[in-house]
């Protein structure tokens, strides 16, 4: 078995402090981001773009002083993000909709 390439976590320090600069934020108020700028550096294009948008929109709202603007919270709005682009392509459903294609019922 093949160990998983290595994170680039040099490339991801930079593209976070980069970030950070936009948004007049200090770095080390956003460290707990690289990882998952790490994590969007190694995934495919349309993938590391979602997550790259992600950050930064939790980095607009950590300068605007928003303390919901949480590691956990970025995860949460990924998995989302995940589990919508899933169900469209497995079901034909739009968000919103009944949930009546599920073979569900809402009420």
């Amino acid at each position: 078995m093949q160990s998983p390439a290595p994170v680039p976590s040099v490339e991801a320090d930079r593209l976070l402090a980069r970030m950070c600069r936009r948004h007049a934020l200090d770095p080390d108020e956003a460290a707990d981001l690289e990882r998952l700028v790490a994590r969007a550096l190694i995934s495919p294009s349309s993938v590391r773009k979602k997550i790259l948008a992600l950050i930064d929109a939790a980095l607009v709202r950590r300068a605007c002083g928003d303390p919901t603007a949480t590691l956990d919270a970025v995860e949460r709005d990924l998995d989302e993000e995940v589990l919508l682009a899933v169900a469209k392509r497995v079901h034909d459903w739009e968000p919103g909709a009944s949930l009546d294609g599920f073979g569900l019922t809402e009420g």
